[in-house]
């Protein structure tokens, strides 16, 4: 079980346009576990996760 801060955390880091796998390095939970967490949570990707796709 995760703190509500750590999930907070998630939002957050989503919210900035991060991707699963650069959160779940960050703090250290499962991809799975953030798709469950942030299903609902729009997807705006940053000029980091962009970059990282070319």
């Amino acid at each position: 079980m995760y703190s509500k801060s750590i999930k907070g955390e998630a939002i957050k880091l989503r919210k900035e346009g991060n991707s699963y796998s650069i959160i779940s390095s960050k703090i250290s939970v499962a991809k799975s576990t953030l798709s469950d967490w942030l299903k609902d949570v729009p997807f705006l990707p940053n000029k980091l996760v962009l970059h990282n796709r070319s």
